[in-house]
């Protein structure tokens, strides 16, 4: 029954989320009583708007914001220009230590297996 009054909602052009949300409070409301229903609303909107994992989304936003006045696009270019010189050097060392270790026929530092100590 819920479901079809969400698509109802749905083809009248009602936001999906709200819909949603409006079906489910009523729902819960006929169910443990319509007073619980909007306390635990209102408990849930506390909740997810104090919750931490959400806030990151706004902060990327102001980010792209950002970049797109070209406040940061040349100095952020210039860093991710940066960290790939990084990443390229740090891998050939590790392929360098790979080599060295193969040929003198050594275990890679990082396939050892730790030696438990006495």
């Amino acid at each position: 029954m819920g479901f079809g009054a969400i698509l109802i909602l749905a083809f009248l052009r009602f936001p999906l989320a709200l819909a949603m949300g409006l079906v489910g409070v009523v729902g819960f409301g006929e169910l443990t009583g319509y007073r619980a229903a909007i306390s635990n609303l209102g408990r849930l909107v506390m909740d997810l708007g104090q919750s931490y994992s959400l806030s990151v989304l706004p902060l990327f936003i102001l980010m792209g914001l950002l970049v797109e006045k070209e406040v940061w696009q040349s100095n952020f270019t210039e860093l991710h220009m940066l960290f790939l010189v990084i990443k390229k050097v740090a891998w050939r060392c590790q392929l360098l230590l790979l080599v060295e270790c193969s040929l003198q026929f050594r275990v890679h530092p990082l396939l050892q297996q730790p030696q438990c100590q006495k």
